[in-house]
């Protein structure tokens, strides 16, 4: 991986005001334990593509897929909670996903993040990033975990939707975050 250095007074002007989103594709485990890495490989594919085509529709600046789940950065956050949706959607609409015990989980976070051209296109650095990466890991299938910063900068049509405030810590911080629900929760997860 290359990534151009930018000059010192040059990266000033490469840090932006972007909305972090973050979204997991939960049960990929336990699909590949029960029907195996083709049927895994063909749910994975079908999920990339729709993603990516939602990201687009979404206007995202970034989408960059790891493993089962992908980052995008937005420079409108007003479209997190929208994207979310569309790709909450999916488990109903697209036929590789849907039937089958999968769900997915939803981070968002606004941040200055460092923003740079690379050899395999825009991509997005700083700690922020891990922050929302981090906070997917406490979302609940179908649910947005959204950090303080965010829940600000969100409509508040979109604010209302959200159920709970609470502190977490992340890397030895206090971070305040709200938690929307897309979807009813489950009963193992009521």
């Amino acid at each position: 991986m290359t990534v151009r250095q930018p000059e010192a007074t040059e990266s000033a002007g490469l840090r932006r005001r972007l909305a972090l989103f973050f979204c997991d594709l939960a049960g990929t485990w336990r699909l590949l334990a029960e029907d195996g890495d083709l049927a895994t490989a063909s749910v994975l594919r079908a999920f990339f593509e729709h993603a990516e085509r939602l990201g687009k529709a979404h206007h995202c600046e970034v989408i960059k897929f790891s493993g089962d789940g992908f980052l995008a950065a937005l420079e409108e956050i007003t479209e997190a909670l929208p994207l979310a949706r569309a790709i909450q959607a999916l488990l109903t609409e697209v036929p590789a996903l849907a039937g089958r015990s999968l769900g997915f989980r939803f981070s968002l976070h606004s941040a200055d993040v460092l923003c740079l051209d690379t050899t395999y296109g825009k991509d997005v650095f700083g700690d922020d990033v891990a922050v929302v990466a981090y906070l997917n890991d406490l979302a609940r299938r179908g649910q947005i975990v959204i950090t303080q910063a965010a829940f600000e900068r969100l409509p508040v049509d979109q604010q209302v939707l959200a159920t709970r405030h609470e502190i977490v810590q992340v890397k030895g911080e206090d971070v305040p975050i709200h938690r929307l629900r897309l979807v009813p929760p489950q009963e193992s997860e009521a």
